[in-house]
């Protein structure tokens, strides 16, 4: 699997578990709060931007490296 793939499974994961924290009873655990500050929630953000400008930093390297 290419590292996209990765990737997107990481993302839909941490998405998964953001989704359960908000729609079930789990959300009231103060672990699980934590875990979702602390490793969810960037895990979402991180990938979510990677997924979104990884193709523009790849393209800029490239072009940068062909001049």
């Amino acid at each position: 699997m290419s590292h996209r793939h990765w990737i997107r499974a990481l993302h839909l994961i941490a998405a998964a578990i953001i989704g359960t924290f908000i729609y079930s009873p789990w959300g009231a655990i103060p672990g699980f709060s934590v875990v979702i500050q602390v490793v969810a929630f960037p895990a979402l953000a991180l990938s979510g931007l990677t997924l979104w400008l990884l193709p523009r930093l790849r393209f800029g390297l490239r072009a940068r490296r062909t001049r």
